[in-house]
This record gives structure tokens, sequence and C-alpha cells, in this order.
């Protein structure tokens, strides 16, 4: 049911890694499927996993500032974003999220692409309260699935 929110599909928050499973489908398709989402800006590269999606942490730490710059443009005042732990944690904000479970941020100020949990979400680890507290960056699991050159290359155990 439409009510008047926008709904804007993004390729910028799929998930990261390049697993059958999670790669998306043709835009094509999911327009067909998903009438009244708005695919206009989808990048015409999704589902491919190169580029800005590419499974790395560049790539991811460049879409990361790709979606909050994107965000920061928009002119409404709340925004509920959509998308996966994995990405969410490393590209956008530092923070674990489970399934279903959600946080409030706001923009640093100014110019900055900086976002700032609100207490009530910080405090209670997300609105549900099931996630772990604190800030997390890239964590050793994220490379099960990576490819072995790219695991070298960007190894987080120093």
């Amino acid at each position: 049911m439409n009510r008047g929110v926008p709904v804007v599909a993004r390729a910028e928050w799929q998930e990261n890694t390049v697993n059958n499973i999670d790669v998306g489908r043709p835009t094509a398709e999911l327009m067909l499927q998903f009438p009244n989402i708005d695919f206009s800006t989808m990048d015409p590269v999704f589902p491919a996993k190169e580029g800005l999606y590419e499974f790395s942490m560049e790539a991811l730490t460049e879409r990361g500032l790709a979606a909050r710059k994107w965000l920061k443009t928009r002119k409404e005042k709340v925004i509920a974003v959509v998308g996966h732990d994995g990405f969410m944690r490393v590209g956008i904000c530092q923070k674990k999220f489970g399934n279903a479970d959600f946080r409030i941020f706001e923009f640093a100020g100014g110019d900055s692409l900086e976002l700032i949990e609100w207490e009530e979400t910080e405090k209670r680890g997300g609105g549900l309260g099931t996630c772990p507290k604190g800030s997390f960056g890239w964590l050793p699991n994220d490379f099960k699935y990576m490819p072995k050159n790219l695991v070298m290359a960007n190894d987080i155990s120093g």
C-alpha cells in the first residue's frame, strides 16, 4: 500500500559478499516484482559485484561514503534505510545490527558525513536491544567468504 512515502532502491545498501545468496537479481526482474519501488536511480552495474560493489575493504569503504553522501542530499527529515549488517557496520556506522533491528542516527553537522547514534538506541544495543553495544569495524568473520587473494591484501590482524 502506497501512503505517499517514497521507496527508493539503491545498490549501495546490498550485502557485502559474493555468495550466490548475497548477489541481487537483475533490476528489470525486481521492477516487475516490486512495481511500487522507484528503481530510477539504481546503478546499472547492479547486481554485479565489481567496482564500488566489489568485496574488498577499499570498495566497501568507498561504497559507504557514497551511501552517506546520497543520504545527506535527501530532503526528507526522516529516512528509514533497509540494508545488511555487514555493510551497515563496515561502510556506514561501525555498529552491529541484528535481524530486523534498528538504530537511529543523525549527521554530525556541517559538511560531515559522520553519523552520530541517538542515545536511546545506543544505550540499548539497537532499538530492540538485541545487538552488542559499542563500535565495531572489520571482524575476522567478515573474510570467511572473501577470495584468498583479497583476504591477504585486506588482512586486519596486522
